[in-house]
């Protein structure tokens, strides 16, 4: 069984921050309890970060660059992921993903609904790239689907 507990953490001082062409800085936390690590994982993990400045490929229209607070509420079972809530607060983008991830042989799949508040100028940008799923003047909702490395996205109806 693997337990963590974490408050205050230095990014700087994690290597898959530090080494990461996607993001720097930010300060850490989490609980995490987790069992099953020679198959399939079970547990829950809790965690937040605070100044995470992301880049590259994570980060393509510059909206996180003065940094986003980011919280991850997860439990593992049946090498699944139940994803009560991953969010991400910017000062122009607020997203929020709950859903499912399968992770088997290899195959990874989500079945992820994300939600989009928007602010300032960033609402008019995204209003014409997310049209389809607008549901108000800063407000979009969206299913993201299928294998990681290609899902598709679609209107968010009922799961």
């Amino acid at each position: 069984e693997l337990l963590i507990k974490a408050d205050g953490v230095d990014g700087g001082s994690l290597p898959f921050i530090s080494s990461s062409a996607l993001a720097e800085g930010g300060v850490f936390s989490a609980d995490a309890r987790i069992s099953g690590l020679n198959g399939c994982p079970e547990g829950e993990i809790e965690a937040r970060s605070e100044g995470l400045r992301l880049k590259g490929r994570l980060d393509p229209l510059l909206m996180f660059r003065d940094g986003v607070s980011v919280a991850l509420i997860i439990g593992l079972k049946d090498c699944s992921a139940k994803v009560r809530s991953l969010s991400v607060e910017g000062r122009d983008l607020s997203a929020r993903a709950y859903g499912d991830a399968r992770f088997i042989d290899g195959q990874s799949e989500i079945d992820l609904v994300v939600e989009l508040t928007t602010r300032g100028a960033l609402s008019e940008t995204m209003g014409l790239m997310l049209s389809s799923y607008k549901k108000s003047a800063n407000y979009f909702t969206m299913r993201v689907k299928g294998p990681v490395s290609s899902p598709a996205l679609s209107e968010a109806g009922p799961r």
